[in-house]
């Protein structure tokens, strides 16, 4: 797996690229049948996307998405080695130790050109509902040529939209972030967060 230069940083933002047929597939997917529908935000808010969950996309989707994002799993804790100590990290399928796979909680989102998540913010800013979110992993489905990226303020880093390039980094207020508008070009991310058991 191909690891991303953000990684040298060590700012606890990392990136490897996944398989780029299976990110087709899942747009694929999103565009037929299953088509991404727009739940509970209107386009032009400060979300502005279409979602939907994995969990709608075929079985053969969903676990080739979860060995992926296995592996990129894997090698985060191979960079930050103390998260093998924190026992109550966990998602749906075990992965290393007490840690397993949350792929229930994986969301796709569509922006059409000209909206984007611009607000700025975290995945745990406190409220009941996100309490225990703890890492954030996402994935751009597709490449975008004119923005799309993701902005990290306090990093000093605006990632490119690449298709396979999945990043991970903390839930919490040291990373806060948002969308990168692109006025000419749709950008599909796949997005969850790895969180502590209660």
């Amino acid at each position: 797996m191909i690891p991303h230069v953000l990684n040298d940083k060590k700012n606890f933002i990392s990136g490897w690229y996944i398989d780029k047929n299976l990110c087709e597939s899942i747009v694929e997917s999103c565009s037929g049948k299953n088509k991404l529908k727009l739940i509970g935000v209107r386009k032009n808010t400060f979300r502005g996307y279409l979602l939907n969950n994995l969990i709608n996309l075929s079985e053969e989707l969903q676990i080739q998405y979860e060995l992926e994002l296995d592996k990129v799993f894997n090698l985060y804790i191979k960079e930050y080695p103390f998260l093998k100590t924190i026992e109550k990290l966990e998602i749906e399928k075990t992965v290393i130790e007490n840690y397993q796979h949350p792929i229930k909680n994986v969301h796709i989102q569509l922006y059409d050109p000209t909206c984007s998540y611009s607000t700025l913010h975290c995945e745990n800013e406190g409220a009941r509902t996100f309490i225990n979110r703890s890492l954030v992993f996402m994935t751009y489905l597709n490449d975008v040529e004119d923005g799309g990226g993701t902005y990290f303020p306090l990093q000093g880093i605006t990632t490119k939209a690449e298709q396979g390039l999945t990043l991970m980094w903390p839930a919490y207020w040291t990373h806060p972030h948002n969308g990168v508008v692109s006025n000419t070009e749709k950008k599909i991310i796949a997005t969850g967060w790895y969180s502590f058991k209660n």
